[in-house]
């Protein structure tokens, strides 16, 4: 069915859209240029006439000073362009961008979520249509992500970074237990019995995961067992109530098994400055590659976290390895010379001065040329980059772009919440959820 959204539910939607990874960066007195659109007399420029345009995005200082340092390198290079950037801080930049979605005063070159791409153009008519521009390099990037930034056959963005979970195993713990790191959901179950047995109650051989974390070992389960995704690409779910109930039975037999502690067990949130996490009694997070590294700098000295591949199964029919893209680049539909924004984007991904200026403020780059230019500067090391090369060597998964949507989350998160509190049982979380989301992912997704 196609889908068709009004402007009251773009900004209803846009109200509870959950972020992608650099959402909650912040700066220290943002700041914005003026809303108005810059005008420009036709579609295409000689290299050699006046152009203008606008370029938006959200962050913290470090990536709001290196975007200006390379816009300011492009212009010195390109004297007949001005690029006029407007960026701010990440809270109310989202309700901004709608006000200027729905006016038609929207930048020319705009960095957005990956879920945004189904709130504005859920048609495929909400932004550029990047296919169609020659400037672009598209080759220099996996075929898989593009077709995840697509829709009707329009390619809407390009994906400035993918991201994952993976296991981060605290290997310190795993050797003064004498376990071998495990590789398989059989082997986790019986490192955890192993590991109590070794040091004690305190001591577990994962941790209390969060919400998020956990939820994603169900799918990465589910999806290794039925060889489905939860959702299909129209946003309905895959799973059997029997199969849903296997996936939140894999969290009761972790909390059985000493992989993880009971709801009531650690009142503290699973963070970098959970004691338990700080001192080694938890054993490993299931966590974002670009996230793990604030984890590892809370340690106490002596204990050392490694990454490692996603558990698996014997017969497996997928890899569980989930990814997403963290945000993208869009060109505005009313660009007037979208051929000289897709210019300086392409020079801005793969321009070796720009890609050693910019880093990984948006990630490790999806782009092959500007991920290779980092590494051959050395520039790309520590264990973020083992994690990203351990999920980008796989094949994987893409998100559902509702995936993480507010409303969608919060069921099958409560729902698994609730079995490892042990106030609901497996089957009664599979039956709430497989009941309740269709309503919700309707709303979601405007049907």
């Amino acid at each position: 069915m196609k889908k068709i959204w009004s402007l009251a539910t773009v900004f209803a939607c846009a109200a509870t859209l959950v972020a992608c990874s650099g959402n909650e960066a912040k700066d220290n007195g943002s700041t914005t240029t003026p809303e108005s659109s810059t005008t420009q007399e036709g579609t295409t420029t000689e290299s050699n006439d006046p152009v203008s345009f606008r370029f938006s995005w959200w962050g913290g200082d470090s990536r709001h000073a290196a975007t200006l340092e390379v816009i300011e390198l492009y212009m010195e290079e390109n004297p007949h362009v001005t690029i006029i950037p407007e960026y701010a801080a990440w809270s109310g930049f989202q309700d901004k961008f709608t006000t200027q979605y729905a006016g038609g005063t929207n930048a020319d070159l705009m960095q957005v979520n990956y879920n945004w791409l189904w709130i504005y153009s859920p048609d495929g008519d909400g932004f550029y249509d990047l296919n169609t521009l020659s400037n672009l390099e598209l080759g220099n990037y996996n075929s898989s992500l593009l077709d995840a930034m697509t829709i009707e056959n329009k390619l809407q963005a390009i994906p400035t970074s993918i991201t994952a979970r993976v296991p981060f195993l605290n290997t310190t713990l795993y050797s003064n237990a004498g376990v071998d790191i495990p590789t398989t959901w059989d082997e986790l179950m019986d490192a955890g019995k192993a590991i109590q047995s070794s040091l004690g109650d305190n001591y577990y051989a994962l941790s209390k995961l969060g919400k998020a974390g956990m939820m994603y070992l169900v799918f990465s389960y589910l999806e290794q067992e039925t060889g489905k995704t939860f959702f299909d690409t129209d946003g309905n779910i895959q799973y059997s109530v029997e199969e849903l109930t296997a996936g939140y039975q894999l969290l009761a037999d972790m909390v059985e098994n000493h992989v993880m502690p009971a709801g009531n067990v650690d009142s503290n949130e699973l963070d970098e400055k959970n004691p338990k996490w700080i001192t080694g009694e938890y054993g490993g997070i299931n966590e974002w590659d670009s996230s793990a590294a604030k984890y590892i700098d809370t340690l106490e000295e002596g204990q050392v976290v490694e990454p490692f591949a996603q558990f698996t199964m014997d017969g497996a029919k997928l890899t569980g390895n989930i990814q997403k893209p963290s945000m993208g680049f869009a060109i505005s539909k009313n660009a007037q010379n979208p051929e000289e924004v897709a210019k300086f984007l392409n020079w801005m991904l793969t321009d070796e001065k720009a890609v050693e200026i910019m880093g990984t403020q948006r990630g490790i780059p999806a782009n092959q040329a500007g991920y290779d230019i980092l590494v051959d500067k050395g520039l790309l090391t520590g264990v973020t980059v083992e994690a990203y090369n351990m999920h980008s060597n796989v094949e994987s998964t893409i998100m559902h772009p509702f995936f993480e949507y507010t409303d969608v989350k919060d069921l099958y998160e409560g729902a698994g919440e609730a079995v490892v509190f042990g106030t609901m049982t497996p089957q009664e979380a599979a039956e709430k959820v497989i009941k309740e989301m269709p309503r919700i992912m309707d709303e979601a997704m405007g049907r």
